[in-house]
Formats: C-alpha cells, structure tokens, sequence
C-alpha cells in the first residue's frame, strides 16, 4: 500500500508514476479505479514518535512535486498532527475535569474524614467530616501540617507514609492517634 511507505518514513514519501513503479505497478488501484498514478504521502508522526497514519494526495496523473509544493504537504502534515495533538489534549484535560469533579464530589459526600496532602506534608484539601472529625475550621486546618494533627506518626522516618507521600505506595493502613483542635486524642486508623 502507498501509505505504508509514507508512514514508515521521516519525510514527503512520493511515487511520480505508480504504473512504472515495480513496488506499485501491479496493485489493484493502480491496475484498476480509482487508477492512481501519481502518490505523495507525509506521515503524521504525533509528538512521542507514534506513527498514526499519513496525508496525501493522488492524482490520475503522473507528475512531480516541487519543492515548493513538497514542502507544503510536509508543513500540512504538522499542522495536522498539531491540530490532532491539541484535540487529544483537550479530551485528556476534560477526562481529568471529569476526574476531578467525580473525586470531589465523593471526597464531600464521604462520611470519612479525608485531608488532601501535599508532598511535604501541608494540608490543602479536605472535607466537612474532616472538620468535624478535628474541629477546625476550614481557615485554621488550611496550610497546617499534618504532623501537628498527628504528632505521634512521624511522617518523615515513617516508611509507609513516606512511600505514599512519593506515589509508591497507595491504600496502606496506619493506626496512629489525632489530637484534635480542642486538645482531645482520638485513636484513628489512617488510611494512606
């Protein structure tokens, strides 16, 4: 197949008469409709190298490309794959809104006290249960470090907090105690 040349190349892929071209002469397009005689492909090859097809164009025709008209099929081919490019982008940045969306709205229905943690330790998220769990506010629980809810888990020497903080690790279970904002301690089990 004509496009299976162009996609396996770097550059314009061109065949100026099909019918004289051994590779080509006895395929059926060309031996039959739509009787392609001329072919110039460029391969769309997306940004990770991935080779997803070619844009190209025929003619019943022989002829020759000039260079001119050899650089604007490439130029067409980039402007293509930059146009895919951007539409993949924007459906990966909805998927991940929608994502995001569904994980906020089950972080606020959850009856479990959640805290959305950054990797140095500082709270930045968290829900309704959150607050009533460790009763503050959402003004006071902004910015505070985790380890001052939970002084007894230390998170730099803990292992598997550490392994979760780096993305290593996902669902492990500490028993541990939360001081609370009236000074209370409440034996929890914290799930990483």
């Amino acid at each position: 197949a004509f496009c299976a040349h162009a996609i396996l190349g770097s550059e314009v892929f061109e065949v100026s008469d099909a019918s004289a071209d051994a590779r080509f002469a006895d395929n059926a397009l060309v031996t039959g409709k739509p009787d392609i005689r001329f072919y110039a492909g460029a391969p769309l090859t997306l940004e990770d190298g991935q080779r997803i097809g070619t844009l190209c164009v025929i003619d019943r025709q022989p002829r020759k490309l000039t260079d001119t008209q050899r650089h604007l099929l490439a130029l067409l081919a980039r402007t293509a794959v930059q146009l895919l490019e951007g539409r993949l982008a924007l459906q990966s940045e909805r998927a991940l809104h929608a994502q995001a969306d569904q994980a906020g709205a089950m972080m606020r229905g959850s009856f479990d006290a959640i805290l959305g943690v950054a990797s140095n330790g500082v709270i930045h998220q968290w829900n309704d249960a959150a607050l009533r769990l460790t009763g503050y506010s959402a003004a006071a629980i902004q910015g505070r470090a985790l380890q001052s809810l939970l002084p007894s888990l230390c998170l730099a020497s803990h292992e598997k907090a550490q392994a979760c903080l780096r993305g290593e690790l996902a669902g492990a279970i500490v028993d541990t105690q939360l001081c609370t904002a009236d000074g209370r301690t409440l034996d929890i089990s914290l799930s990483l």
